[in-house]
């Protein structure tokens, strides 16, 4: 005579399952999640094959507008930040554009570190980098014979006005687009903004300057521009499974010998 199973235990399994399933997706939306480091752009802090966990509730656990459900969105939520970016943080965010190059359309997160916050003066010179006339003293690793200069850059400010020139026109093209509005300038070099002729603009957002610590070998803001602070994710928190390159003839044996088991638990700073 076969055993019957209630009905009951049924929904009570059911109901677990969903809501471990609930708990553990709203854990990665909104408290922590994971990150891998596939470049050696922040070396000698974090190494390529570093995984890393991300505290996302730090600088205040966003909302997104849209769930990983196909058509599900909902209004864009920010709770209030535990603490401020602070220079030196090691930050992971998404680039503020869709970008051309093939490393940006392959990552879904950037990991680098913040130099310069909002108003900050960020300049390069001879290796070293250089906030508000200052040499910062970080983590990083570079060859100042061959390294780029990068010339003294006021991080954007939300509140500020600057001039719109045609000869800085460049310069501010891009991040006023990026701030959801349009501008050209015509052939009499006349600056058109919302289709209004303007000679200044209001910042909208705050922004910050990133590098990675390895200045030799990192795609950070010196190529793509300034990082808007909405696009933070969270701040890198702990190395929790490294792994060097694998030898694929290795088997198992080689797989073991590839786990970095000094990195494994190491804190990020």
């Amino acid at each position: 005579m076969k055993k019957s199973f209630p009905i009951d235990n049924w929904l009570q399994n059911i109901g677990i399952i969903f809501t471990a399933i609930l708990a553990a997706l709203l854990l990665k939306m909104f408290v922590l999640d994971a990150v891998y480091i596939p470049s050696p752009s922040m070396e000698k802090t974090l190494f390529t094959g570093d995984y890393v966990l991300v505290n996302k509730l730090i600088y205040g656990a966003k909302f997104p507008g849209r769930l990983p459900f196909p058509n599900a969105v909902i209004p864009f939520l920010q709770l209030p930040s535990l603490k401020n970016i602070r220079r030196g943080d090691i930050i992971i965010f998404e680039l503020p554009q869709k970008d051309s190059s093939s490393l940006s359309q392959n990552l879904k997160y950037f990991v680098k570190r913040c130099v310069a916050l909002a108003g900050d003066t960020i300049a390069i010179q001879n290796g070293d980098v250089y906030v508000n006339g200052e040499v910062l003293k970080l983590h990083l690793d570079s060859h100042p014979n061959s390294i780029d200069e990068f010339e003294s850059t006021i991080v954007p400010k939300k509140g500020t006005t600057v001039d719109i020139t045609k000869d800085n026109y460049l310069d501010w093209e891009r991040l006023i687009r990026e701030e959801g509005h349009t501008i050209m300038m015509t052939s009499t070099s006349e600056i058109i903004i919302d289709n209004k002729p303007a000679s200044s603009y209001t910042i909208e957002k705050n922004y910050l300057f990133v590098l990675g610590d390895n200045l030799n070998h990192s795609y950070d803001s010196r190529y793509w521009g300034f990082l808007p602070e909405e696009n933070i994710i969270g701040k890198a928190m702990m190395v929790y499974w490294s792994l060097s390159k694998l030898n694929p003839s290795g088997g198992f044996s080689g797989f073991l010998s590839s786990i970095r088991w000094n990195r494994i638990g190491r804190f990020v700073d």
